[in-house]
């Protein structure tokens, strides 16, 4: 009885001993695996275009301005061109600011002459570049419209919000029918610097080689901050790392089988690293500590991390194709993918594929959010004539 007794009692003592263990390490489990914030729809935008006044119209998708505060819509059209709208990500509510644009022309003919036909205008505003009310100045690329002139220039105003007047036009690219192609990437405004980062990629003829100029504006002046020589165009992306000075352009490549170049410049010393980058690099981010780059590839779905110093591919993450917007979120250990289908969420240490939150789970129909942007805890879903802002 006694035996029986001793051997009941040992078997139990023997069950909690592996009992306890196993609940605490459920119990840290648990405390490791923080509840994911839900994701929620905090609005849709209206973002069709619009040609009857107030005329609006989106030619490059949703850019953040003023350090994230604001996010660049689009601007109007004809003779509303000097009219740019924001959404305000602290209500979500529409913004509108009207630049001297018209005003300035009209005192300055030398710069963009008046067309022969006056019921053209003789100018076409490419894009807001940046606006930053805290340094109170602004960027805006303008050409001269579509016309039978065989030149067409490229220029960049410097606006001072300070007293609300353009101060310097400056003649960044231009193209000549059958003799020289150039395009603009915009890089991006660097607050601390207070210099805007443009880059103009120039062709000379066909399949020959192209010159790509970095080209930095402080207060309007500009300087040529790096020059380097490639095979094949840029992707009209740019994107800037303004923490520790530095750009990254992509080669647009998509041929099975070939090699796509990308180009990490610093934008203090001028210095190109040449890197090998994935086919369709449509998304890249910098890692905050400076050390990695991250490239997206739409087409074979792959995330490369680069080491900045070596210039090789450390890892490799399978996260789906079809996407286009890549960023790093707040805490530094997770990016986030915008791909058609959905919000792809990826562990930024391994690489691999976490939460996916389905793009039917946010609004109906067919799903294509190239221009679509991520601030911080909130994505702006570009969709068609739609801009839904989501929080998660």
């Amino acid at each position: 009885m006694m035996r029986r007794l001793f051997l009941t009692l040992a078997v139990t003592a023997l069950a909690v001993s592996f009992a306890v263990p196993t609940e605490a390490r459920r119990s840290r489990r648990r405390r490791r695996r923080p509840r994911a914030a839900p994701v929620r729809v905090l609005k849709r935008v209206d973002v069709d275009q619009r040609t009857r006044s107030p005329t609006f119209y989106s030619r490059t998708g949703i850019w953040p301005m003023d350090s994230g505060r604001l996010l660049y819509l689009g601007s109007g059209m004809w003779h509303e061109q000097g009219t740019f709208y924001f959404l305000r990500a602290s209500d979500n509510r529409r913004v509108t600011v009207r630049a001297p644009l018209h005003a300035y022309l009209e005192r300055t003919p030398e710069i963009l002459p008046q067309h022969a036909r006056p019921v053209h205008k003789h100018f076409e505003t490419q894009r807001l570049l940046f606006y930053d009310q805290r340094t109170r100045e602004a960027g805006i690329e303008v050409a001269d419209s579509y016309t039978a002139r065989r030149t067409r220039r490229y220029f960049y105003l410097h606006w001072n919000l300070a007293t609300n007047t353009i101060t310097e036009a400056t003649l960044v690219a231009r193209t000549v029918r059958n003799v020289s192609y150039a395009s603009l990437a915009p890089i991006g405004y660097d607050a601390a610097q207070r210099t805007y980062y443009y880059a103009r990629d120039v062709r000379r003829h066909a399949g020959g080689t192209r010159t790509v100029t970095v080209v930095g504006f402080a207060s309007g002046k500009p300087r040529i901050v790096a020059q380097f020589q490639t095979r094949r165009r840029l992707n009209r992306r740019a994107w800037l790392d303004p923490l520790n000075h530095r750009a990254f352009l992509a080669e647009y490549a998509e041929l099975a089988g070939d090699r796509a170049h990308g180009y990490i410049v610093d934008l203090r010393s001028g210095n190109v690293k040449k890197v090998v980058i994935p086919l369709v690099t449509y998304g890249a981010a910098f890692d905050p500590n400076g050390r990695s780059l991250y490239a997206y590839s739409a087409k074979h779905g792959m995330i490369w991390g680069i080491d900045i110093r070596s210039g090789q591919t450390t890892r490799v993450g399978k996260v789906g194709a079809l996407g286009h917007e890549l960023a790093v979120l707040p805490g530094g250990q997770q990016l986030l993918l915008l791909r058609n289908s959905g919000m792809q969420f990826v562990s930024l240490p391994s690489l691999r594929p976490g939460r996916f939150v389905a793009s039917k789970t946010l609004y109906p129909g067919f799903s294509h959010v190239q221009g679509s942007r991520v601030v911080g805890r909130r994505a702006y879903i570009k969709n068609g004539d739609t801009l839904h802002v989501v929080s998660f």
